[in-house]
């Protein structure tokens, strides 16, 4: 019972740092205050609170060697990247170096950051409905609201020049400075709103990203919402509340006086068409040039091969095949396999999966499913998040009862 008090205590202490984490980034990258230093520091104790809980989780089992399947994949997932990463610092030349970055030094770094943020997401999936308010969830979405907001000038997109010129380095910054915070912020309301507001909170969500100004973002969570929406409310309710969101959605954007000939505009809504989208054109020139790297690649990653051909640790594939490049194709094949692992078991576990932090992680792990497929790369840590949130949430269920339960509820409805 201690360990159970204790655990549940680091759990809220974890979600308590990410969500102050949020708060303070947001506010750095908006009005460079408080300093970045103070969202960089938070990161230790966040990434010790997750990993205590998972040490108090382990330790409540009866035995240390009997995990359930998903704790066994995601051990051997965690610890084939490890040994990739310890292989590339070991074996990978130091001579290849771009912005002061070596290139084992960029794995390690999506490793460590990647573990905390899959701690994080184990830590998450631990809270009871008592631990906090749905009040205390939707802080960090109402923080982006009022910066967004209050940082559009003229436009309907930020201008991420201008906040770069007001940082006082020379850091330059974009809509992936702060994706990753934007998709959890943005994603709690929906799934903990009531629902007569969901319609609110998917059309104020969709907004925001749009003023973001990351398309993948914007299209992965509408998408995501109306896969979800229409298997859990059936076609014609889930019709009501998508159609009622995309109604206000359009009409905020008219209110907003939206211009079409906004160049930053017609790139979010590809006004030119797919063929002529810069982005999408270098997207399709690093998915083919990897392909020739990859047997280089295979045995433990090798992200030199980046730099050697693109002179840029950032022409990664913008998808699951990135975990190749950085990690070697064991890893590649284990994430694959967790991905669809966790699918199955959510498909088979749906009607027991009832509480708000359930449909929010459902709802994280459909956008992280199909944004690894066609937008995302492995450095998208809410990825890793949703891993850790549904490995550890599984591993309480147990099917057999579920199964005799919903047999029972079957042969006797009133009851």
């Amino acid at each position: 019972m201690t360990i159970s008090i204790h655990s549940r205590s680091l759990a809220k202490l974890s979600v308590a740092l990410f969500g102050l984490k949020i708060i303070t980034f947001v506010a750095w990258f908006f009005y460079n205050w408080p300093s970045i230093s103070i969202s960089n520091y938070l990161s230790y104790p966040l990434a010790l609170a997750g990993f205590a809980y998972v040490v108090f989780r382990f330790s409540k089992r009866k035995s240390s060697w009997e995990l359930s399947s998903g704790l066994f994949l995601a051990l051997i997932l965690l610890g084939s990247i490890s040994i990739s990463v310890v292989l590339q610092q070991l074996l990978a030349t130091d001579s290849l170096m771009i912005d002061g970055l070596t290139p084992a030094s960029v794995s390690l770094n999506y490793l460590l950051v990647g573990l905390t943020w899959f701690c994080l997401g184990a830590a998450m999936q631990g809270l009871g409905d008592q631990d906090f308010g749905k009040k205390f969830f939707l802080i960090p979405a109402l923080v982006f609201f009022v910066c967004v907001a209050s940082n559009l000038n003229d436009g309907l997109i930020l201008n991420y020049k201008s906040i770069s010129d007001e940082k006082p380095s020379d850091l330059e910054i974009s809509h992936l400075t702060i994706g990753s915070y934007a998709v959890v912020a943005l994603l709690l309301p929906v799934a903990l709103s009531t629902r007569p507001y969901k319609f609110l909170a998917f059309a104020g969500g969709a907004l925001l990203f749009f003023c973001l100004g990351g398309r993948a973002n914007l299209f992965v969570f509408i998408l995501t919402c109306c896969v979800f929406y229409a298997s859990r409310l059936g076609l014609i309710k889930s019709t009501v509340l998508l159609g009622g969101s995309f109604a206000v959605l359009i009409l905020a954007l008219f209110l907003l006086k939206i211009d079409l000939n906004d160049a930053q505009v017609q790139k979010m809504i590809f006004y030119d068409g797919f063929s002529e989208d810069q982005s999408e054109a270098a997207r399709d020139l690093f998915f083919w040039g990897a392909l020739d790297g990859l047997p280089r690649q295979a045995l433990y990653g090798d992200p030199g091969y980046l730099i050697e051909k693109f002179y840029s640790l950032g022409a990664y594939s913008h998808n699951l095949l990135s975990a190749w490049q950085f990690f070697g194709v064991v890893p590649f094949i284990l994430f694959a396999a967790s991905m669809f692992f966790i699918s199955k078991k959510i498909f088979a576990y749906r009607f027991q999966l009832r509480t708000s932090l359930d449909e929010f992680g459902i709802l994280l792990f459909v956008f992280c499913l199909i944004s690894m497929v066609f937008v995302k790369s492995i450095n998208f840590f809410p990825f890793w998040m949703s891993l850790g949130f549904w490995f550890f949430r599984l591993d309480g269920l147990n099917f057999r009862e579920f199964n005799k339960g919903f047999v029972d509820h079957v042969e006797n409805p009133k009851r």
